[in-house]
């Protein structure tokens, strides 16, 4: 997770209040002995023939207080 808070001096000239931006990310990268980035083995996958990769999830967002 990332996020910054403007300061207030620069936000307040716009009459606003708080004003916080924030990106998060999940499953960015898989690592193992196969290297960085394998596409060929998932290490939390299941041992079955049905193996979906686990899903990356980036998620952003502003938080304005007026």
């Amino acid at each position: 997770n990332l996020s910054y808070y403007f300061p207030k001096k620069w936000i307040s000239p716009l009459r606003i209040q708080d004003l916080h931006i924030y990106v998060a990310a999940h499953n960015l990268a898989v690592i193992s002995n196969l290297g960085i980035w394998s596409k060929e083995f998932d290490p939390e996958a299941s041992l079955s023939n049905n193996n979906y990769p686990p899903h990356r999830t980036i998620t952003f967002g502003v938080n304005i207080t007026l």
